[in-house]
């Protein structure tokens, strides 16, 4: 099983050199650049799985929902296409809304032995589409729309590299408020050993925004370094560091036990958040399988973000 991690090992340290080369171009800030700070575009995630553990996952989700979250893993879907569904509400006082929609598919053949436990495809790629909608006391709406398309290639039999390249836009009927933008996220998975995943995935490497003022505005990066460990066969843990502008923004870990066969899972994770008055909480979840659909709930609960989504509920689809 080590043979993994030895297996090319010159590769793979260039591989991972290349990674870290993007991470810091991911977290350095660059020069002049005026970082978003407001409340537009934020990164609200996607599926019902990963909020259950605490938003930690970057490592291990290997299915359609990858586009969104490590656009590498799109080369490690379990099954040729894959959809996800989610819906959830924001904001008790306000009439709003939050759906998101992917789409993934492995291409090529399987790289590796039948004995390697897990095994990516050449290609894989797919499609995240997501809708934040508010309608304010006053009758004016605000809309944020994100299109993003992402692609993955396995280099080899235990490492793959994914790019995804999105287009946002803002409507609204506030004056000057509109606008428009392209963004890039970066993705590197590494397969060290049978029961043992390492990732880096850099989210808006590189995104700005022109807004009808006539003003461009640059997204803050951030890159987040994952790891997932399989030490049974029915469980499966995680720990995700993500950094801003070179600092530690956010850790969080998360446990998902598969309780009754490939039906049932119990899901846990906690999240430890730094800017500002630094807080900690917990999350929890749970999925069901009947057939090719699995149906998940998280509930995360962080009492002090007025933005951050509760509860949250979707449908996967497998063919």
């Amino acid at each position: 099983m080590m043979a993994f991690a030895t297996r090319g090992s010159t590769r793979s340290h260039v591989l991972l050199g290349i990674g870290l080369g993007f991470a810091a171009l991911a977290v350095r800030p660059a020069a002049g650049a005026d970082f978003s700070s407001g409340g537009a575009f934020l990164n609200l995630g996607h599926g019902a799985r990963l909020h259950g553990l605490g938003t930690a996952g970057v490592a291990m989700v290997r299915d359609d929902a990858a586009v969104y979250w490590n656009p590498a893993n799109l080369a490690w879907l379990q099954r040729q296409n894959g959809v996800t569904l989610m819906h959830a509400d924001i904001l008790d006082q306000i009439d709003d809304g939050y759906d998101s929609f992917s789409f993934g598919r492995a291409a090529g053949e399987r790289l590796g032995e039948t004995s390697q436990l897990l095994r990516p495809t050449r290609f894989g790629y797919g499609l995240f589409i997501s809708h934040l909608g508010f309608t304010f006391a006053s009758g004016k709406d605000w809309s944020e729309n994100v299109f993003q398309f992402a692609a993955a290639m396995a280099v080899n039999n235990y490492t793959s590299v994914g790019m995804g390249i999105k287009g946002l836009q803002a409507n609204n009927d506030f004056d000057s408020a509109d606008g428009q933008g392209v963004g890039l996220d970066l993705g590197l998975t590494v397969l060290v050993f049978d029961q043992l995943t390492a990732v880096i995935v850099g989210r808006d490497v590189w995104t700005r925004v022109h807004w009808d003022t006539g003003r461009w505005e640059t997204l803050e990066p951030s890159v987040t370094a994952g790891f997932e460990l399989r030490p049974a066969r029915r469980w499966e843990v995680e720990a995700d560091l993500s950094l801003r502008q070179g600092s530690l923004h956010t850790a969080a870990g998360g446990v998902e036990c598969q309780v009754y066969r490939d039906l049932f899972w119990l899901r846990a994770g906690a999240t430890f958040v730094v800017p500002g008055e630094s807080r900690f909480y917990p999350s929890a979840g749970a999925g069901v399988r009947y057939s090719r659909l699995v149906l998940d709930y998280g509930a995360g609960f962080d009492e002090e973000d007025s933005m951050g989504i509760a509860q949250r509920v979707s449908l996967r689809v497998s063919f």
